[in-house]
Order: C-alpha cells, then structure tokens, then sequence
C-alpha cells in the first residue's frame, strides 16, 4: 500500500512485496510473515466500454480476493482489509449512505464488488479470520485516475457546462485521507472494529460549487449554464449516458459516523486543505 502525497498510516509495521502465483494470487508462504493483508487489486476505470467482459470484472475484484483471503487463512493471517466500493449502493441515493443501506448495484464493477464481500464474509467466518469492508466512494488526489481527473479535463477545455441548476452534492475522500483511514483499521481492536465502514473526509461538494472550484484554481473562467436537471438525464438516457449523467445530477453523501465514532478516526487532511493539494497538482 503507498500513498500518493507525505501522509503514511499510523503505527504501520514494514509492508511486505507479496510474490505471487502466476493468477495473482499470493502464494501463502509469502504471507506467513503477516498480522493484516490489505486488499486493494482490482478493476475499476474502463471508461470506454464499462460494462464490458463480466468475467474479467468477476476475477479481478472478486475471485481474487477470495483466493488472496484462502492464502491468508493458511498462512494465519488474523486480520484481512478489503477495499470495496460505495457503489454498491448505487450511483446515487436520496438518503445519506451508511453501511446498512440497501444495496444496489448497477455495473459490472460494483457486482464483482459486492460477490467479493458475499463470499469473503462466509470465507473468513468460517475461518475465524477477521474481516473489515472499506467501501469509499470517489477517491480524488494528485495523479488520481477516474472522473475527477476527467471533469477537471472538460473544466480546462473551456467548454460551457449546462450544470448551474444541479443542486446535487457528492461525497468524496482524497487517497491520503483513505490510505490514513486504511492504516486506522489495522491498528484498531477487534471489539473497536466495525465489519463494514462507509468512508468519506467532508469533501461533500455540490457540482457547480466544485466546477467554480477547480476553475478557480487553474486560474480559468467557470462556464456555467442554467438547464434542467432532469431533462439532462432524459436526454442522456437516450444515448445510453444515464448513470453518467445521474453521477452528475443526482446526490450521493455517505455518512461516516461509523468511523468517526466507533472508530475514533479523523482525516488528517480537512476537505479544503485536501482540496487545494490536489489542484496545485494539476496547476503545476
């Protein structure tokens, strides 16, 4: 695990290069040294076809881990971190999103997700190993991929946006802020450890709030344009852009009481210190 800026997790002993089978899973002899295996290997951003090759999605986010969590249970490991996703509560909700929330998921990518989730949680309580379920939801930060990186794109094309009536916001945590969280859980005891945590830092945007904010920070103009919400999403869904646009449009705030809580945790960066570190990565 490596965090993109200075942050490192609290109390982290030395983390281990993991040799592994020609799949990808780790051999358990690589493993006998460790007391947590963090899971993080995935597939995520497929921007251009993201619904394609189910079996690639299932293997890479959810056999993977299965087999990764065997290795650990033959090695004795006694704590397993798997890195999942809020989306398997949908693309957005009306309600704040807590680790009981119904789930619903949309893409192949938060299917694999939550059959990951399924089976470890039968896997590791059958074993008696520990299991914790990080569901962030999107990850922002200096050199981050995914749609962050992709609205901050079309901001610097210049284009005019027709987003100034959405009254959406949106949770996001920036990756030190989650590696920080991440080395949290391998500290916390077992009676202080939650099985599933929702995960957020309070960068809680409203969409043209943020669109002001990045432009602002690249020193160009927010073109902004007035247009109805709900005929965007129309028109996208006739070009098959829906759940495109809805991640634009429509609100997903995730709760994280849970780890503020019970978990005694706090994001060493606010939101708006994590904010400007990000943009003055793009500036520059």
């Amino acid at each position: 695990m490596r965090s993109s800026g200075q942050l490192a997790p609290p109390e982290v002993p030395g983390l281990l290069r993991v040799r592994t089978s020609v799949d990808g899973a780790p051999e358990p002899s690589a493993l006998s040294e460790c007391s947590t295996i963090i899971h993080l290997a995935g597939r995520a951003h497929n921007f251009n076809t993201p619904d394609a090759d189910e079996a690639l999605f299932d293997w890479s986010n959810h056999q993977l881990a299965v087999k990764t969590a065997h290795a650990a249970i033959v090695a004795g490991v006694q704590r397993f971190i798997q890195i999942s996703t809020v989306s398997v509560h949908g693309n957005w909700s009306q309600e704040p999103i807590r680790e009981n929330s119904p789930i619903r998921t949309l893409t192949q990518y938060s299917t694999s997700k939550w059959a990951a989730e399924e089976a470890l949680s039968s896997v590791c309580a059958n074993a008696g190993m520990e299991l914790c379920i990080v569901r962030p939801p999107l990850v922002y930060g200096r050199g981050c991929p995914g749609n962050f990186v992709r609205l901050v794109r079309l901001i610097q094309t210049g284009l005019p946006l027709p987003l100034n009536s959405i009254d959406a916001t949106r949770s996001f945590i920036h990756v030190d802020n989650l590696v920080h969280f991440i080395g949290h859980c391998i500290g916390l005891p077992a009676e202080r450890l939650s099985p599933v945590y929702v995960i957020a830092d309070g960068s809680d945007w409203a969409m043209p709030d943020l669109i002001r904010a990045i432009a602002k920070a690249l020193g160009i103009p927010a073109r902004l344009l007035p247009f109805s919400p709900s005929l965007l999403r129309r028109i996208a869904s006739l070009v098959g852009r829906e759940r495109d646009v809805d991640s634009i449009t429509r609100s997903l705030i995730v709760d994280w009481s849970e780890a503020r809580e019970r978990g005694k945790w706090r994001p060493p960066l606010d939101h708006s210190e994590a904010f400007q570190s990000t943009m003055r990565g793009f500036a520059s």
